[in-house]
């Protein structure tokens, strides 16, 4: 990927902010709270992938499937 020390860096602390964010919702919250939660942390993260471009050789399965969504609706 080619990241220069100080961007490996600061995506190593983003991880860990993020990480330490989520232990302390999940910790925090019920267990149905943490489930919608993890639910949208996954897809955020899965919609992040797919414009980076990392899934499945440059493919966009959710993001495709919810143009199709949004376009059956209008």
């Amino acid at each position: 990927m080619g990241y220069s020390h100080r961007s490996t860096v600061l995506i190593i602390y983003a991880f860990s902010f993020f990480f330490g964010l989520m232990a302390v919702i999940f910790s925090s919250t019920q267990l149905l709270n943490s489930l919608i939660i993890f639910t949208f942390i996954l897809l955020g993260i899965q919609i992040i992938a797919e414009l980076s471009g990392v899934v499945l050789n440059g493919q966009k399965p959710l993001i495709s499937s919810l143009r199709k969504i949004i376009k059956r609706r209008m």
